[in-house]
């Protein structure tokens, strides 16, 4: 992801010999994004990851997540809505996934599209986007978007009232206080119900709030109205809800997210070396290493001078055989957070593994497919014949046994195996062995790495046929 030129190549490769071109906006529903210069940028595709060189993508809030793709070579242009007019917030460049404001979007360009949003977006502009309807800007106070409709939030990380609906996040703590017989509570992630909590189960101890996520605590009267489902959609709304990253050391207060374990340090990049790693870091001057054992700061680097050569000290910190060492490369927004602010002795935490609940949902483009009108995305019309699989550019397929032993798709994707009891037991391959009761989720594209991120080994596999929806969950036990 990192070696641009790489990238575009495997991308051209694949496409050629998948017969696809990626998916985007056709030429008579053109969207654009006009400047406050006048200057406009036609847009690829909208709530997608970036497929391709040069590709504008559009993200609002009905993105299947909060964030826009990770794309290290890309500039995101961040748009809200104040008094009737959108405006930059916010220009980042190469500083890959940003928020989607909720009641704003993102203009996320790579390539000649990363240079437009350099020249042509400067917070306070206004923007315009023409041809496409943007999602109705919510005003007033925190609210749930349920599939039932919108719902007024009455309380935020506060003692709750009768009759009320209130939400918890971890700015209120771990787990929500105890309830009483009349109060149902729901935990959500990646705006997904996951749990419903009642007070046979969680009322005497709470409810835990997950770090990726928040809870839905509903009193009285407002419990029977809301009535949530495990597996539906819901969204707060002008709520502040802190996401923890999955791994982190928690210093000084803050959450310092880990980017990868005993691997190499690239650019902005925090790494996490343990002692099965070596016994030393080996990592160049730009950045800063903290070594840990039993929980306290033992050893702090930084960018130095070398005294005997003028030039710079490497990192390269020893690592200790009962603890470890967190490595911030200087590009690292937490490079700025910590450098001169952490001390010999400072108290951390690491966590490894704080997804206690993962859930994502997505919708899937067809089932079965065995003739163009299944599935006229799956069929190559130039050649006249279906592409491998019935599996189009940038689609997600589901397939059962009825349709035969294999999904006869081609290398350009990923497939996961689901087992007849909905669990997947597989992340990987194409033309996968269809298994009996079972299922293969087959994605290409934007689908593909749909399925790599959430479609975990033991994932509970829901799947809505009428709305050709899929639902993804994991739980862990909490520690």
């Amino acid at each position: 992801m990192r070696l641009k030129n790489t990238l575009s190549f495997i991308l051209c490769f694949a496409l050629i010999f998948s017969g696809m071109t990626l998916g985007g906006v056709s030429a008579n529903e053109a969207i654009t994004a006009k400047a406050a210069n006048g200057n406009t940028i036609s847009i690829t595709a909208v709530n997608r990851a970036i497929g391709a060189a040069d590709e504008m993508i559009l993200f609002t809030r009905e993105n299947s997540s909060k964030f826009t793709d990770s794309n290290a070579y890309a500039a995101a242009a961040v748009v809200d809505y104040h008094e009737g007019t959108y405006s930059v917030t916010d220009v980042t460049y190469r500083e890959g996934a940003v928020q989607i404001p909720t009641n704003g979007f993102v203009l996320f360009g790579h390539g000649s599209s990363e240079q437009w949003i350099k020249d042509n977006m400067s917070p306070g502009d206004p923007v315009e986007i023409v041809g496409y309807t943007l999602p109705e800007p919510l005003v007033g106070g925190p609210q749930l978007i349920t599939e039932q409709g919108i719902i007024p939030i009455d309380v935020v990380d506060e003692d709750q009232p009768i009759n009320t609906i209130a939400v918890y996040t971890r700015h209120y703590g771990e787990m929500t206080r105890p309830f009483s017989e009349d109060t149902v509570q729901y935990i959500i992630t990646n705006d997904v119900v996951v749990v419903k909590s009642t007070y046979d189960n969680h009322g005497q101890s709470g409810t835990y709030i997950p770090g990726n996520g928040y809870v839905i605590s509903a009193s009285g009267n407002a419990a029977s109205s809301l009535n949530l489902v495990v597996g539906q959609s819901v969204q707060a709304i002008n709520v502040d809800i802190p996401i923890l990253p999955s791994k982190y050391l928690k210093v000084n207060g803050n959450a310092v997210g880990i980017d990868k374990i005993n691997g190499p340090r690239g650019t902005g990049e925090v790494v996490l070396y343990q002692p099965t790693y070596g016994a030393t870091t080996n990592q160049n001057a730009w950045g800063m290493e903290l070594t840990v054992v039993g929980n306290k700061v033992t050893n702090i680097v930084a960018i130095a001078n070398d005294p005997n050569t003028g030039g710079y000290l490497d990192n390269n910190s020893s690592i200790p055989a009962d603890g470890y060492v967190l490595s911030i490369q200087a590009s690292s927004p937490y490079y700025g957070q910590l450098a001169g602010k952490v001390s010999i002795g400072t108290e951390v935490e690491l966590v490894t593994d704080s997804l206690i609940y993962q859930a994502a949902r997505t919708s899937f483009d067809a089932f079965n497919p065995k003739v163009k009108e299944d599935n006229p995305g799956g069929w190559d019309n130039v050649g006249n014949v279906p592409y491998p699989g019935f599996r189009g550019s940038d689609q997600l397929i589901v397939y059962d046994r009825n349709y035969g032993e294999e999904t006869g798709t081609n290398p350009w994707g990923n497939e996961v195996i689901v087992n007849a009891d909905g669990y997947v037991t597989n992340n990987g391959g194409n033309n996968s062995k269809i298994p009996e009761g079972g299922y293969v989720l087959s994605g290409h594209g934007v689908k593909n790495a749909w399925l790599k991120n959430n479609a975990l080994v033991g994932a509970k596999l829901s799947l809505d046929f009428a709305k050709k929806k899929c639902w993804l969950f994991l739980r862990r036990n909490l520690t």
